[in-house]
C-alpha cells in the first residue's frame, strides 16, 4: 500500500489540523474498503496499476482536501490573512503616497497655504478604491480555486506522488497562494499603467509623466512577473521541491536583477508632463523622485545581487555534496 501511504501525506498538509488525523483515517478506510472490494471481485490481489485507479478516482490531494473544508466564504479563513495583510500594507502605502502627491500639488498651486488643508482632507478617499481592488482580486482567486480543483479531478497519476510522503524541504502552499494573489495584482497594476499613470502618480499625473524608460521595461516587466506567476501556480500544485525549479528561479532573479540594472542606467524615470505650468517647479519635484527612486534602486540592486551569489553558493555546495555521495557510492561497489 506505498501508493495509499504517498497519497494519504499529500493530502495530509492541506487539512484542518485539529482534524487532520480523523480525516486521514476516514480517507484511508474508504480507500482500503474500495480496493478489498474490487480485489475479492477479482479473486486476486491488486496490481500497482489497479491500485493507482482506485485512488486516482477519489481524487487528486487538492480535490480530496478541499471536501473538507468549510462552508464557501467571499475571502476563505486560508486565503484571509494574506489578505488582510495585504490590504493594510496597501492602504497603508496608498495613503503615504496620496499625502506626498497632495503636499506637493498644493505646493506647486498659486495660492499654496489655502489649497493644503483640502488637498490634506481628500487623502482618505483613496482608501475606498484600495479596498474595493483588493478585496475584488482575492475573492477572484478564491473563486477560481472550484476551477482549479475541477481540473485536478481528471489527468493526474497516483504514482507521480513522490515517494516518501511530503519533503521536509517542501514549498508552503500558503506562500505559493500568496504569490499568486500579489502576482496578479502586479500584473494588473503594470498592464494598465501606460493608460493609467494615476495608479501610480496619483492627482500629480497632471504635472508629472512617466520617463522613457516605463515604454522601454513595461514587456520585460510584465514577462518577469509571468514567469513568477507561473513558477508560483507550479509550486502550488506539486509543491515539491527540484534542482531544475531551483535553476529557474535563480535565472528569474538573474533577469529581473539585469532588468533593475537597465533602469538605473537609463536616465530619468519621471518627468515634467509636456503642458504643464509651472513646468520649472514640476521639473524639480520630478528629480527630486528621480533621486530618490535612484537611490532605492541601486541599494535593491545590491541586496539582489549578494542574494543570487549566496543562491549560486548554496546551489555549489549542493552539487558537490551530491558528487562526493554519488563517488563514494561508486567506490563502494567497486
Amino acid at each position: 500500500m506505498d501508493l495509499l501511504g504517498r497519497y494519504l501525506d499529500a493530502v495530509k498538509p492541506l487539512l484542518p489540523r485539529k482534524t487532520q488525523n480523523d480525516i486521514l483515517r476516514e480517507i484511508s478506510d474508504d480507500i482500503l474498503s474500495q480496493m478489498e472490494d474490487r480485489a475479492e471481485a477479482l479473486g486476486r490481489p491488486l496490481t500497482e496499476d489497479e491500485q493507482a485507479d482506485v485512488i486516482r478516482k477519489h481524487g487528486h490531494p487538492v480535490v480530496a482536501a478541499a471536501r473538507y473544508g468549510t462552508a464557501r466564504y467571499l475571502i476563505g479563513p486560508e486565503v484571509f490573512p494574506f489578505y488582510w495583510l495585504f490590504l493594510k500594507i496597501a492602504a497603508i502605502g496608498a495613503l503615504v503616497v496620496r499625502s506626498i502627491i497632495a503636499i506637493v500639488g498644493a505646493l506647486l498651486s498659486a495660492d499654496p497655504a489655502r489649497a493644503l488643508i483640502p488637498a490634506l482632507i481628500q487623502v482618505p478617499s483613496v482608501l475606498l478604491p484600495v479596498f474595493f481592488w483588493v478585496t475584488a482580486v482575492f475573492a477572484a482567486f478564491e473563486l477560481c480555486q472550484s476551477a482549479l480543483h475541477w481540473k485536478l479531478r481528471v489527468n493526474w497519476d497516483p504514482r507521480s506522488l513522490p515517494a516518501g510522503g511530503k519533503p521536509s524541504g517542501s514549498i508552503p502552499r500558503t506562500h505559493s497562494v500568496a504569490e499568486i494573489i500579489f502576482g496578479l495584482a502586479g500584473f494588473i497594476w503594470w498592464q494598465a499603467l501606460p493608460s493609467a499613470p494615476y495608479l501610480a502618480l496619483g492627482p500629480s499625473a497632471h504635472f508629472i509623466a512617466f520617463g522613457p524608460v516605463w515604454e522601454k521595461l513595461h514587456w520585460p516587466v510584465l514577462l518577469l512577473i509571468s514567469a513568477g506567476l507561473v513558477q508560483a501556480v507550479m509550486n502550488l500544485l506539486r509543491p515539491y521541491p527540484s534542482l531544475v525549479r531551483n535553476r529557474v528561479r535563480l535565472l528569474i532573479h538573474v533577469a529581473g536583477l539585469a532588468v533593475l540594472w537597465v533602469a538605473l542606467r537609463s536616465g530619468n524615470w519621471f518627468v515634467a508632463a509636456p503642458s504643464v505650468d509651472h513646468a520649472s517647479q514640476a521639473g524639480a519635484v520630478a528629480n527630486v523622485l528621480n533621486q530618490v527612486l535612484f537611490c532605492c534602486g541601486l541599494a535593491g540592486f545590491v541586496i539582489g545581487a549578494m542574494r543570487i551569489v549566496w543562491e549560486c553558493v548554496q546551489h555549489l555546495r549542493e552539487s558537490l555534496a551530491k558528487t562526493a555521495v554519488r563517488a563514494e557510492q561508486a567506490i563502494r561497489r567497486h
